[in-house]
């Protein structure tokens, strides 16, 4: 008799936990709260409490299918058909199915007509060369934004007293972590000259690439890579280019999902031959301590100008490059792909078809 007494006491246990009614939802965030009506589709996330998992967000009276990620988050799917195409303010909550449950409350989605830019911040304080002592002073800009959502800057300020110098040139860094609202004070780079500066970053170590000027005849610029792991001490810059013949606006530096680093530059001298004109590629996989000899993306047969390359790594970790190329004269868009980290390339294609006299074409 005991026996079945605590037999009916353990069922009806259970029977009481199937029958506890679901909490009432409460939302208390959307991420993001606002999007531009043209813009493609996106993940909402909803953060609250008191979700279970066959809560649903309700998105503009629509029920979507949802993710449940935990008790304070979901997340669903907002197609580019769900978006209107003017402005609106959308009303968008949770809903939990009975016992209990019910509908959360309601915050708003706003959509908006354009994008929206805060007031121009001045960052930098240079003072106004003499032109009849400088042939030229540059102020060029890299950013990126890391994934914990600073903003990373660098700023190269050179000055030429001749085609081909001496002269004089600064790399300064700062960066932002509230969204760029307050930024840190500048702080020059530990490098001799430098200008013409890009930059990619993974959380908080930061890695920047910048031009090196020789002043020899030719004008001849070498690529140097410095890095910082807290945006106050720097490596000994490295030279990445010793051998090669580099210009303004030839390299890109870029970082993929699995911090790998990746540069494309032009060369003209690629295997020490003169006026070889190629698109060559490295790759560092240990934050940029070690990179990988250079490979050849363009693998031109006979000499022709190459200028402007660029660079992307899909999530599948195949790498895409386009760049500008000459043909008879003419410049037109050519793409190369690699699945093995570079290591082989795919025979170029024309991405263009230009013909006669036509400019200069930059895949940027």
């Amino acid at each position: 008799m005991r026996i079945n007494k605590i037999l009916f006491i353990e069922i009806l246990a259970i029977v009481l936990s199937m029958c506890s009614p679901n909490p009432v939802p409460v939302i208390t965030l959307l991420s993001p709260d606002s999007k531009v009506c043209h813009m493609p589709e996106f993940t909402l996330t909803v953060t609250g409490s008191g979700f279970v998992e066959e809560s649903q967000i309700v998105f503009n009276g629509t029920a979507k299918t949802t993710t449940f990620v935990s008790a304070s988050e979901l997340n669903c799917q907002i197609y580019t058909d769900d978006i209107p195409t003017g402005p609106a303010s959308i009303l968008v909550s949770v809903t939990s199915p009975s016992t209990g449950g019910g509908d959360s409350n309601e915050l708003t989605f706003n959509v908006r007509a354009n994008h929206s830019f805060t007031t121009p911040l001045q960052l930098t304080n240079f003072i106004i060369v003499d032109p009849l002592i400088c042939r030229e002073a540059v102020a060029d800009v890299g950013i990126d934004v890391s994934l914990d959502d600073s903003i990373h800057l660098v700023i190269g300020q050179g000055h030429y007293l001749s085609d081909y110098g001496p002269g004089t040139g600064d790399i300064y860094f700062t960066h932002s972590r509230d969204g760029g609202n307050n930024w840190n004070s500048l702080q020059i780079l530990p490098v001799l000259y430098g200008y013409l500066p890009d930059i990619a970053s993974i959380y908080e170590c930061i890695f920047g690439i910048f031009y090196k000027i020789p002043w020899a005849a030719g004008h001849a610029s070498d690529l140097r890579f410095i890095k910082t792991e807290n945006c106050d001490s720097w490596s000994i810059p490295l030279d990445m280019t010793p051998d090669a013949f580099t210009e303004r606006f030839q390299y890109k530096l870029i970082t993929d999902q699995s911090k790998n680093f990746h540069l494309v530059y032009r060369d003209s001298n690629y295997d020490y031959i003169p006026n070889n004109w190629q698109i060559a590629y490295r790759q560092s996989n240990d934050g940029g301590t070690t990179w990988s000899g250079r490979f050849n993306v363009s693998n031109n047969l006979t000499p022709t100008h190459v200028i402007f390359p660029n660079i992307t790594v899909e999530e599948s970790g195949a790498i895409l490059v386009v760049w500008s190329g000459e043909e008879a004269d003419v410049y037109n868009i050519k793409f190369s792909r690699s699945i093995d980290s570079g290591l082989n390339w795919s025979v170029p294609v024309r991405l263009s078809n230009l013909g006669g006299d036509s400019t200069l074409l930059s895949p940027f």
